[in-house]
């Protein structure tokens, strides 16, 4: 690496109570430092609409979008808050890039098929930052 760059990392996990953010800062000299750390819970209309609608998993391809593009918003939400913190902290500094995982909502690595939602693009235009998503089908290849 020949200059510093710093990047969000954005993951929920299977409980879907929030998003843990973190902001790290990547050194060229091969150390990283975190700048900030925060969780943002999900508000409890999204939570109480994903457990609803994953329970049976029947759910619209409508649905489905729509709690694709919720889950992004509040994922971006979540990166704004995490870049807060660090500004809070005396640390302020912009990402360059986000990594979002998203929320796995289903998940058969045996077929090859993981579900992950939490539009990457929604999350890049409220925060301005280049948004990588979908990491999971890596793991299942």
């Amino acid at each position: 690496m020949t200059q510093d760059f710093s990047a969000i990392g954005l993951m929920s996990g299977t409980s879907m109570d929030g998003i843990d953010a973190v902001l790290t800062k990547f050194h060229s000299n091969g150390e990283d430092e975190t700048l900030s750390h925060t969780f943002t819970p999900y508000p409890k209309p999204l939570r109480k609409m994903l457990f609803e609608k994953l329970k049976t998993f029947q759910i619209s391809l409508e649905e489905y979008g729509e709690l694709h593009h919720f889950v992004g918003e509040v994922f971006a939400k979540a990166a704004i808050s995490c870049q807060k913190q660090a500004k809070q902290k005396r640390k302020p500094h912009q990402a360059d890039v986000i990594g979002s995982h998203g929320q796995t909502i289903f998940h058969n690595p045996g077929k090859k098929v993981s579900l992950q939602i939490g539009s990457a693009q929604a999350i890049a235009k409220a925060t301005g930052i280049t948004t990588a998503s979908n990491f999971r089908m890596a793991d299942i290849y």
